[in-house]
Formats: structure tokens, C-alpha cells, sequence
């Protein structure tokens, strides 16, 4: 899966679901899943991200995924 299939499907169903996150996590895509997450707002990138990012313990990388969503309360 690369950028331009996730601007598809964001396009085409409003976002990114778990069954495509949880994926791009499990085959090392990291930091494509914390792109769309800060590029596009997208939630479940945010969230899946700063739980793999604590898990490894960089909680401040974690922290900057997370802060837009915090913002808006």
C-alpha cells in the first residue's frame, strides 16, 4: 500500500479503518501511518500510532502525534 492508495480510500470512505491501519502497522509502516495521521487528521492513524510509539517507549514522539487531537478537546 503506498500514499496514493491511502489518499484513495480516504477519498473514496471518508478515512482510514482499522483493518488498514492495524496492517500497515504490522508490516513496519510506521511512519506512513503517522503521516496520514498528522497530514490528514486521520484518528485511527493517530491512535494505533501513539500506542505502537508508547509501546517502544518515545513517549514525546507520541505526545506530537496526538496533540491536534487534543487540541480540539
Amino acid at each position: 500500500m503506498n500514499t496514493a492508495d491511502l489518499a484513495w480510500q480516504a477519498g473514496n470512505y471518508g478515512g482510514l479503518s482499522l483493518r488498514k491501519v492495524d496492517p500497515l502497522l504490522e508490516h513496519g509502516h510506521l511512519d506512513l501511518v503517522i503521516r496520514a495521521a498528522e497530514g490528514r487528521g486521520e484518528w485511527f492513524c493517530a491512535e494505533r500510532a501513539a500506542q505502537e510509539l508508547c509501546g517502544s517507549g518515545e513517549f514525546g514522539r507520541a505526545l506530537k502525534v496526538m496533540e491536534p487531537f487534543v487540541a480540539t478537546g
